[in-house]
């Protein structure tokens, strides 16, 4: 059978539609490129906040009405696990609903479809198949095949849940309690991503830094990059996303630096940094010894970048503890920042909290944040020309129209330890290099967010 995956939201969703897509071509089913040419239609949903819900449902209502006759469309992902009596009341389009596990339920699921072999059967044969989450993930179960890669980086999800109670966030109630995925399976899909050729892998989870203390014993984030620098070598980048300030410690950052294969970036969400805020949020760190964990951060790794996100608009938040937070990412000048305004989830506390900020004034909020952290990083990235910087080469582009194009040559695009894919900058550099190899780039011009160089 013919399946074509869509994946919305976060990276997270990106690793969980690669492993769907290993357990279905696992089970004889064959990847296609395009929905029309599917058999079966899957979109890995993402329900976090309202905007990328509403992308969902926007992909889920434009492949129903293209269905043609026979053609089935399963919803899957986090929106499907938290909504699927929704989906299914008002979804007629869709013809079968599973959970964020869809990679170890829906082989299955198709496979009871019908008597006839897997291999052999027609869509049609499917009928309406309405299915409804029933269970999280168990990592240990991961599927072990090789994964399909199309970039020299790849991401790697290392745990799934989350044992804090954000008041904003519903990641809990969609995906469970904390649970890390077996250090070894971490290591064995490192070294399958390291043979097709990967060069930079990117930890992802809800919370890395809890990485391994639900298996109480000595597992943990340090332990983890120490074993992939020592079992996967031939990675030369391992950056590790979404680090919780509350969990990151002195002593952490002292092991993490000596890794060799880590990569000199940390991104610390800090969502705010107004005490009354952060207390209303159930966030929980201070702020003071998080500017001591990233000085020490930026001292143990010189040259480090430093990544954070933060949150406007969240209910009661005043004008003055907005102007605090508008300080402090002045004061602390973090190499780049994400802002977003405050979204209200369902069965949140934060969905039901008095004062409400008017949508009006989270956009301005979030205007005048981001101005200041484009000013600083306009500044920082100016202070880079004249360096030069190793880059990861990803793929090329031509300089120049048409007919100017012998002229102009081409230019490779690519990224440098200061840069996580989709969330961060490009670095172009002058000329046509090999994708996937690791050029050093001296750079010779800068803007707010990219660079530009010439391989040394």
């Amino acid at each position: 059978m013919r399946f074509y995956i869509d994946t919305r939201g976060c990276p997270k969703n990106t690793v969980d539609s690669e492993a769907l897509d290993q357990a279905l071509r696992g089970a004889g089913h064959v990847p296609v490129d395009r929905a029309s040419a599917a058999d079966v239609m899957i979109v890995n949903t993402c329900g976090f906040i309202d905007v990328a819900k509403q992308e969902s449902i926007d992909r889920l209502l434009e492949l129903g009405q293209q269905k043609r006759q026979g053609q089935q469309l399963i919803a899957a992902g986090c929106l499907s696990q938290r909504y699927s009596d929704e989906i299914a009341r008002d979804l007629p389009e869709v013809d079968t609903v599973v959970g964020v596990d869809a990679w170890r339920t829906l082989p299955g699921l198709l496979a009871e479809a019908t008597d006839t072999p897997v291999r052999q059967q027609d869509a049609s044969e499917l009928g309406s198949l309405l299915r409804f989450p029933a269970s999280l993930p168990v990592l240990n179960q991961w599927p072990t095949t090789a994964r399909r890669v199309h970039a020299p980086s790849a991401y790697i999800k290392i745990s799934e849940g989350c044992n804090y109670g954000c008041t904003f966030c519903a990641i809990p109630i969609m995906k469970g309690l904390y649970r890390s995925k077996p250090l070894a399976r971490i290591v064995d899909e490192a070294r399958q991503l390291a043979a097709s050729g990967v060069k930079e892998l990117i930890l992802v989870s809800q919370d890395s830094t809890a990485y391994g203390l639900d298996q109480r014993d000595d597992t943990s984030l340090p332990l983890l990059l120490e074993t992939l620098a020592a079992e996967v070598p031939a990675i030369p980048w391992v950056r590790v996303m979404y680090i919780h300030p509350d969990r990151l410690t002195a002593r952490m950052i002292d092991r993490i630096a000596q890794v060799p294969t880590f990569c000199p970036y940390i991104d610390i969400p800090m969502q705010h940094a107004h005490p009354d805020v952060l207390k209303r949020m159930r966030r929980g760190h201070l702020i003071g010894r998080t500017e001591e964990l990233i000085a020490r951060f930026r001292e143990r790794i010189p040259g480090a970048a430093v990544r954070t996100t933060f949150m406007v608009g969240f209910p009661g938040e005043s004008s003055a503890e907005f102007d605090f937070l508008l300080a402090w990412l002045q004061k602390m000048r973090f190499d780049r920042a994400g802002v977003f305004t405050y979204s209200p989830e369902d069965g949140t506390p934060g969905a039901g909290m008095e004062r409400q900020v008017a949508e009006r004034t989270r956009q301005r909020r979030r205007q005048r944040l981001m101005e200041a952290q484009e000013e600083i990083s306009a500044q920082l990235q100016a202070a880079l020309v004249g360096t030069t910087l190793d880059v990861l080469i990803e793929g090329a582009q031509d300089a120049a129209p048409a007919k100017r194009r012998r002229a102009a040559g081409m230019v490779s695009i690519g990224r440098s330890y200061r840069d996580a894919p989709e969330v961060d900058g490009t670095v172009l550099v002058r000329g046509r290099h090999r994708v996937g190899s690791m050029v050093k780039v001296r750079i010779t011009e800068s803007t707010t967010h990219d660079l530009v160089g010439e391989a040394v």
